[in-house]
């Protein structure tokens, strides 16, 4: 037992080593940092033009942290490793000039917590939260300018709750139930002029909006103007 703890003071008392590695065929540097024993400290990367492509740091239980590098010196990533997966709040960022992209929320290599995806201005375009790696509550749609596009809510991955759609000026466009993936109850439709057409659905079926959608999808074969509602294109 006394020999045990001896050997494990002399380790914890080791200073870091330095070790590098090139890439082969007289390349230049691969990766450069500090380890101590097998264990890593901290491990600096290297793209074979010599540019930095991923900074990483480790605790002594062998998680980590990293950011990663595409282009010059801005970001592509950056978050934690809880050994080899994925582990709390990632970022990345777009590669031309650094603007946050997606925003993923990780509970041991698992998606669980807050999701955002990023228009070039910054607006949050898409957000939600996971649970166990499917989405979970209320999910937010956006336009460039901010204003609600959509609101869904969700059930363990299936669409289920209050459904709304908006226009970029604020004015509604759709909105209805779902329930276990299906639409059910009373969804309304409104026009530009005001006005609202309604249909009953049960099981995800509505006789009435079938035949919509069915003469609709007729008239767009000769007049390429007409759009699916925007619905569709949502969910």
């Amino acid at each position: 037992m006394f020999l045990l703890l001896v050997q494990a003071c002399a380790v914890m008392a080791q200073e870091p080593e330095y070790r590098a590695k090139n890439y082969p065929d007289g390349g230049g540097l691969m990766y450069d940092g500090y380890f101590i024993g097998d264990k890593p400290v901290s491990i600096t990367r290297y793209f074979e033009d010599g540019r930095i492509s991923s900074v990483q740091q480790f605790d002594a239980d062998g998680n980590s942290t990293i950011v990663i590098y595409t282009v010059g010196a801005t970001p592509y990533a950056e978050g934690a490793y809880k050994g080899k997966k994925r582990d709390g709040v990632w970022r990345f960022f777009s590669p031309k000039d650094g603007h946050p992209v997606i925003l993923i929320t990780y509970n041991n290599g698992v998606k669980d917590g807050q999701y955002m995806e990023y228009f070039d201005n910054g607006v949050a375009l898409d957000s939600m939260n996971y649970s166990a790696d499917k989405i979970d509550g209320e999910r937010v749609k956006c336009f460039t300018n901010g204003q609600k596009q959509a609101v869904i809510n969700y059930r363990a991955g299936v669409l289920d709750g209050a459904y709304i759609s908006f226009s970029d000026d604020g004015s509604k466009v759709v909105e209805g139930t779902f329930s276990v993936g299906l639409r059910d109850g009373v969804w309304r439709f409104y026009d530009n002029d005001g006005s609202v057409t309604e249909y009953k659905f049960k099981n995800g079926h509505c006789k009435k909006y079938e035949a919509f959608l069915k003469k609709e999808s007729a008239e767009a074969d000769i007049d390429r103007h007409i759009a699916e509602p925007s619905f569709e294109s949502i969910q």
